[in-house]
């Protein structure tokens, strides 16, 4: 499989930090800057953001393609009731210029549970002399009659206890103009990393 391991993982974000520490902000509700400390679980290079009283309140965790300038992440918060899960693609790897809405699914290795269906995924281009890049925001879709808030939190509660079973998941995106495009990630860390701060990730 073409994953990083950690170590060379860990020695290449501190190299490209700035690109993509700031890139993998996930939600609004992040404040920028910098993280109060950092640490490496399996494939997964992991940014702590704490609160005044010293708690972590704020995580992002991701995983690069060996291959390609792809980034699988993670991110959550005490001020957010869902988790977020987005692709980040650099360089030659864009997939857009211009937003987009695709559809998007995965698959876990390994894992016979059905994965979650009615994903979308919301692709912001970022085209500047600094970056150049897509951030693929994947999302639980709430058409139709509004999914219940309770319903829509068992769907990523769902999401996270599958990727904690596997070792390799399989992201794929589609749209009418731009094709399909897959990309595969380590999962190795996830389950350790959701055991250890579960609490924030998991409401």
């Amino acid at each position: 499989m073409n994953f990083v391991p950690a170590g060379k993982f860990f020695s290449a974000i501190l190299k490209n930090s700035v690109i993509v520490l700031s890139s993998l902000l996930v939600s609004n509700v992040y404040t920028v800057h910098a993280a109060d400390r950092t640490e490496v679980l399996g494939d997964y290079h992991i940014s702590l953001y704490n609160d005044m009283y010293g708690d972590v309140m704020e995580l992002e965790a991701f995983t690069k393609m060996v291959d390609k300038a792809a980034y699988f992440g993670l991110g959550c918060s005490t001020m957010s009731p869902f988790p977020v899960f987005q692709v980040l693609l650099f360089d030659d790897e864009i997939l857009s210029e211009t937003p987009k809405f695709m559809s998007a699914s995965y698959s876990v290795k390994g894992l016979k549970t059905q994965p979650v269906s009615g994903l979308q995924a919301v692709l912001k281009p970022t085209l500047n002399a600094d970056e150049i890049s897509n951030k693929l925001r994947i999302e639980m879709s709430s058409e139709g009659a509004q999914k219940a808030l309770r319903l829509m939190n068992e769907g990523y509660r769902e999401m996270l206890n599958q990727f904690s079973q596997g070792q390799v998941i399989q992201v794929s995106f589609e749209h009418r103009k731009l094709g399909k495009h897959d990309y595969q990630f380590s999962l190795k860390g996830m389950q350790a990393l959701l055991e250890r701060y579960g609490s924030i990730c998991m409401k």
